[in-house]
Parts: C-alpha cells; sequence; structure tokens
C-alpha cells in the first residue's frame, strides 16, 4: 500500500513541478483566497493586472501565462476585485452591458474561505446563442459525456464480471490516466500522441502496482467482498484527496480540447471531442447491444 501511494505522489509532485497552477500573492499567508481567470474567448491572457481591495486591505496580482491569479486575504468579508484595463491587449475591452464598471466584481469570501472572480473578455460585442443553438450544443455535450461514462462503466462490469467486487475507487484510477496525459502534454510540453501513450503505459503499469500491493495481498488472506469494497472505498477516497492536493478543484484541459476545428454543419467539433466519441460509441455498442438483446 505505502508502494502505491509513493508511486502516485511521485507522479503528481512530477506534474505539478512544472509551471504553477497560478499567480499566487499572500496565499501562505492568508488562510482565505480570491481566484479568478482571463480569457479571451478560449485563450488566456498573461499579465494582466488584478487590484484586491476590501476592509483596508489591498493587494495586486498579474495573471499567469494560463490566465489565472489567486491571492491571499486576511478575512471572510467582501473585496471588490478590479482589472486594469490598461494592461489588456490593444482593442481589447472587458464586455458586461448590465452593469457600469465591467472590469470589477465585487465578491464575498464565505465559510469556505474562497471565491472566485472570473472575467470574460470580448472584442467589443457578445456573442449569443439562440435556443436551437443551445439545444444542439448540449445535445452533442451530452452524447460525448455519455459515451465516456458508457467507456467508463464498461471496464467497472468488467471488473465486476471477473472479481465479484465493485470497485468504488474505478473512477479514481480512470482520472489517473487523464492526470498523466495533462502532465506530459501540458506540462512538461508533449506532443499530444506522445503524451496519451504514455499515459496508456503508466496507466497499465499503475493499474498493475495497485493490484499487486493491495488486491492480491488482500485475496491472498481471504477477505471477503464486503470488506474489500469498504477499502476501495478509503482507496477511492485517499486518491481523491491526493489528486486535489496537487492539482486543486479546478477544470484543465488538453491542448485542443476547446474550440471548433471540426463542424458537422450545426455544431462544432474538436478533433479531442471526435475522438472519444469515436473511441467511447465501438466498444459500448459492442457490450450494450448483446446486453439489450438478452432482455428482450
Amino acid at each position: 500500500m505505502a508502494v502505491l501511494f509513493a508511486a502516485v505522489v511521485a507522479a503528481l509532485t512530477l506534474s505539478v513541478a512544472a509551471p504553477a497552477a497560478a499567480n499566487e500573492v499572500g496565499v501562505d499567508e492568508y488562510d482565505n483566497r480570491i481566484s479568478g481567470i482571463v480569457r479571451l474567448a478560449d485563450d488566456p491572457l498573461e499579465g494582466v493586472r488584478m487590484v484586491v481591495e476590501g476592509g483596508g486591505f489591498t493587494v495586486e496580482v498579474l495573471s499567469n501565462d494560463e490566465g489565472r491569479w489567486a491571492v491571499g486575504v486576511p478575512e471572510q468579508a467582501e473585496y471588490t476585485v478590479t482589472l486594469d484595463e490598461s494592461t489588456l491587449p490593444e482593442g481589447i475591452a472587458v464586455i458586461d452591458e448590465e452593469v457600469e464598471q465591467p472590469n470589477v466584481r465585487t465578491v464575498t469570501v464565505g465559510q469556505s474561505g474562497s471565491t472566485v472572480a472570473n472575467f470574460f473578455i470580448g472584442q467589443g460585442e457578445r456573442n449569443t446563442s439562440s435556443v436551437w443553438d443551445q439545444v444542439i450544443d448540449r445535445l452533442f455535450n451530452g452524447l460525448n459525456f455519455g459515451l465516456l461514462l458508457a467507456l467508463a462503466a464498461i471496464g467497472l462490469s468488467l471488473v465486476f464480471g471477473t472479481t465479484g467486487l465493485s470497485n468504488f475507487a474505478h473512477a479514481e484510477l480512470i482520472t489517473f490516466g487523464a492526470m498523466m496525459a495533462f502532465l506530459f502534454a501540458v506540462a512538461l510540453d508533449f506532443p499530444l500522441w506522445l503524451a496519451i501513450i504514455i499515459a496508456l503505459i503508466l496507466s497499465a503499469a499503475f493499474g498493475w502496482l495497485n493490484d499487486a500491493a493491495l488486491w492480491k495481498p488482500l485475496r491472498k488472506k481471504g477477505v471477503g467482498l464486503i470488506p474489500l469494497m469498504i477499502v476501495s472505498i478509503g482507496l477511492s477516497l485517499a486518491l481523491r484527496y491526493v489528486y486535489q492536493y496537487f492539482y486543486g478543484g479546478e477544470t484543465r484541459q488538453l491542448p485542443g480540447a476547446t474550440g471548433s476545428t471540426f463542424s458537422t454543419g450545426f455544431y462544432g467539433l474538436s478533433w479531442i471531442d471526435v475522438g472519444s466519441m469515436v473511441l467511447g460509441d465501438r466498444p459500448a455498442r459492442r457490450r450494450l447491444l448483446p446486453v439489450a438483446h438478452a432482455h428482450r
């Protein structure tokens, strides 16, 4: 078990040895924090100055190359976050027709000790979508996400079919592969195709280590299924908090995951979307169609 967690910690330590998640000021000094991201469409804006004020406290921070920033604040209170528009690229403005000062946000740090202030940056007008466009958008996004869930469910079904164990840590094991792909594709700047291959190899090695260090010794001792399920719950919680300790709870994207590089005529997809839908569709149909016929 110690070997298993040493491997996870070593991999995640390597992943955060690259660029920091955000430019941070005072986060180690205070228990409360305000963070955010500055983007122009899907592109991050670097070097944008943010000024946070409240209760006689003032702090400044610049966004990093991912557009992220974070500051520590002394109290759980209301703060004003001001984006310095003079630090934006020429011709770019903060757009929000509903407020007089779109470059100013008022946020409240509550009991959670943190809050977020993100800024929508536009070229002078805000793009809007019709109801039909939103329906198509949600349809494709739901289909894509559903196929990925089906693909993950097949793996969970195979584990249950071969061992009789419902592994509650299955999602965290899948997440390990995604995080390794992010590590090599983004943090270490490897080509995406190579990062995916490396992630597959590391995921297989992690699965083998997981079995050799944890499940195999328990099977040899004749531990029953109920205690094994309880162990899997503990493993799930442990891995989840280890991941969040190193990566936090923010959404991370692979290169090419956003933007429309492939158009269906009604909806734009990235090649990552297309690839994930193809990979999720074929195994799901092969696995689920026989089950459907068996119930008829």
